[in-house]
């Protein structure tokens, strides 16, 4: 997590715009609101990538992803 909490305040301080670059304050604001959250949806995607991947969730090869069929197979519940 700490990892990912890097990558967002680095993202974050890459985001800033100048005040020129807005007409008023209420494009500046809706401005700073996109931005945000487009880095944020960013992190959260790579986030769970990441956790699908530690997880099994996501595969990473054909090794793991007959590993994780033989054990989908044998749950008692299948």
């Amino acid at each position: 997590m700490n990892d990912y909490l890097f990558w967002w305040e680095t993202k974050i301080n890459t985001f800033r715009a100048n005040c020129s670059t807005y007409n008023n304050i209420f494009y500046a604001r809706k401005g700073g609101f996109n931005m945000y959250m487009y880095a944020y949806s960013t992190l959260i995607t790579y986030f769970r990538d990441a956790h699908d991947r530690f997880t099994g969730a996501k595969p990473e090869n054909k090794l793991r992803r007959g590993r994780n069929e033989k054990r989908t197979n044998n749950k008692p519940e299948v």
